[in-house]
């Protein structure tokens, strides 16, 4: 499973598109949440998480980037928020982890949620930043 980014209004071809798989996407947004809290409703936060067509307008868009850009030359300020969250189990992760528990419950098979170890990379950050530099904000599909 994926998450697919499409811009808005792209300026180039590194603006129309961006994907991250499930792995990466759910860190790499609760990311953006972390340093755009004051620009995200707490519904925006939560829906970025499904594929479901969330919308970012280009004004906010273009400061997620320019957080994410002053983030990537200061990353030893997050690393230890990072480190804390690696094998955790994220925000997107959560109501799917209690669905797949109850699923095993049932049939009694045991789960564990740190199973779902999510990802999180600098390179992908970069990625995601120059993405929303150029997309003229974007819609998660």
């Amino acid at each position: 499973m994926g998450y697919d980014l499409f811009g808005l209004e792209p300026k180039s071809a590194r603006g129309r598109y961006f994907r991250n798989n499930i792995w990466f996407w759910h860190r790499l947004w609760d990311f953006v949440c972390e340093i755009s809290k004051d620009i995200l409703t707490e519904d925006e936060k939560r829906r970025g998480h499904f594929n479901e067509g969330l919308e970012i307008d280009k004004e906010r868009t273009e400061t997620i980037a320019r957080r994410l850009q002053e983030a990537l030359l200061q990353k030893d300020l997050y690393e230890e928020q990072i480190a804390e969250r690696a094998g955790k189990v994220g925000t997107g992760h959560q109501q799917l982890a209690q669905v797949v528990q109850k699923i095993c419950a049932k049939i009694g098979a045991e789960f564990e949620p740190r199973n779902c170890t999510q990802r999180f990379s600098w390179g992908n950050v970069r990625e995601f930043a120059v993405f929303c530099q150029e997309c003229g904000g974007f819609r998660i599909c």
